[in-house]
């Protein structure tokens, strides 16, 4: 085992690190400028299980400021930060390691026919049907969905972070060979060790957020962790 692997890098900006939306006069969602920050303060904070992965996404979506790598802050990283200095978020500082865990970015998946999405069940299910889609054994491994800053209940597709744990610590690089080999609609940007995960939950002027508590659930299947045969 690797000394490291149970880590997660989670930078802090100056500015939110979500999409902040409000309603026009039809009714639509409309996206408020964004700011990308280039400068971060950080840390990193150790896991055990799939369990406390989800306690702590619980707890950073309301940090609206952070959000999280699958990199290790190096030696150079730290040594900035003794000196009270914030990093850039570049390969200097944020180099690649083994992990125990993943996360997948579904961005693409078209909503399933006969699939409501207005409705919490419906849209479990159609996170399901994807995992299913793309492998069986990912469909019986337990995991966390996390429904992205884009997804509503009128989307067209399924928009979400599925994260898992690994049956063993494997290398953004060990993963982005592995997927490239796979015919899976997978993202593979998000095995850039500096690749930033959004974790904060959107924010919404005069109106509600449609999806309410809902947009972070876990789902218990038989594995445990994921196995890449």
């Amino acid at each position: 085992m690797y000394k490291y692997d149970n880590l997660v890098s989670i930078l802090e900006a100056n500015n939110e690190q979500h999409k902040t939306w409000s309603v026009n006069e039809n009714y639509d969602f409309v996206l408020q400028d964004k700011k990308f920050a280039k400068w971060y303060d950080f840390k990193e904070i150790a896991i055990n299980n799939l369990n406390d992965l989800y306690a702590l996404l619980e707890q950073y979506q309301h940090k609206k400021r952070c959000c999280f790598v699958r990199g290790k802050l190096n030696e150079n990283a730290w040594k900035q930060r003794t000196k009270g200095y914030k990093i850039p978020r570049k390969k200097e500082y944020i180099e690649d390691y083994p992990k125990s865990w993943v996360m997948f970015d579904i961005d693409n998946f078209e909503k399933p026919q006969g699939i409501d999405l207005r409705y919490f069940s419906q849209r479990k299910k159609a996170v399901n049907m994807f995992l299913e889609s793309i492998n069986k054994q990912f469909a019986s491994t337990s995991y966390i969905c996390q429904f992205s800053n884009g997804m509503f209940p009128t989307s067209d597709k399924v928009k979400a972070h599925i994260w898992f744990m690994l049956d063993k610590p494997r290398t953004c690089q060990n993963l982005k060979e592995y997927f490239s080999a796979k015919d899976y609609n997978i993202d593979k940007c998000v095995f850039n060790p500096s690749q930033i995960y959004y974790t904060a939950a959107p924010s919404f002027i005069d109106c509600i957020d449609p999806l309410g508590d809902t947009r972070l659930f876990m789902e218990e299947k038989t594995n445990k962790k994921l196995y890449l045969l």
